[in-house]
């Protein structure tokens, strides 16, 4: 079902390692996020951000998947994106922000979501299989082991990480990636 609820949604898009040529590509649980925040509806109002280097071509496999523009929040390799993150985030202010559960290469702790969501006040809901935001809240759908679910409720802002059960991402289309913007 999607949302007629418009809200401001942030997608944290990083960049992933091809497993078997170990090319640079999008990120599994970052394009899973982001093809959640697609299926929400035209209510939704996406900002799509990366920490890192603008200038990386897998990051164009974001902008195949459907996205007009995003931002690029230009960082050195190495550095620790969390202050240039928050301060975006304090900035943007929004409803609802969507990340895989942790990076595909680097420091990938997986702890980036609870110190975003410490930093911004904001409820955090791991592993999550899909949303469906309201005005004040958020119904989630949590994948738990061997296959179960849980229902659950949350109030916004939100944090989400976005578990390898939500729905595939799409193909990234030649075409879009060369029309897309990155900021």
């Amino acid at each position: 079902r999607n949302t007629a609820v418009a809200l401001d949604i942030a997608i944290l898009l990083s960049i992933g390692r091809h497993p078997a040529s170990g090319r640079a590509c999008r990120a599994d649980g970052d394009a899973r996020a982001l093809e959640m925040a697609l299926r929400l509806g035209p209510g939704a109002r996406l900002h799509a951000i990366h920490a890192g280097d603008p200038g990386e071509p897998a990051l164009a496999d974001y902008l195949g998947m459907g996205l007009e523009q995003w931002t690029v929040l230009r960082q050195p390799a190495g550095a620790d994106v969390l202050p240039a993150l928050v301060e975006h985030l304090v900035k943007l202010r929004p409803d609802l922000l969507l990340m895989g559960s942790a990076a595909e290469q680097g420091e990938g702790s997986g702890m980036l979501a609870y110190l975003l969501a410490r930093q911004l006040g904001a409820t955090l809901l791991p592993a999550i299989a899909e949303v469906w935001p309201g005005e004040q809240y958020i119904d989630a759908l949590q994948a738990l082991p061997r296959g179960r679910r849980r229902k659950l409720n949350a109030p916004l802002p939100c944090v989400v990480t976005v578990d390898r059960a939500a729905a595939a991402p799409r193909q990234s289309a030649f075409a879009k990636a060369r029309r897309g913007r990155i900021i």
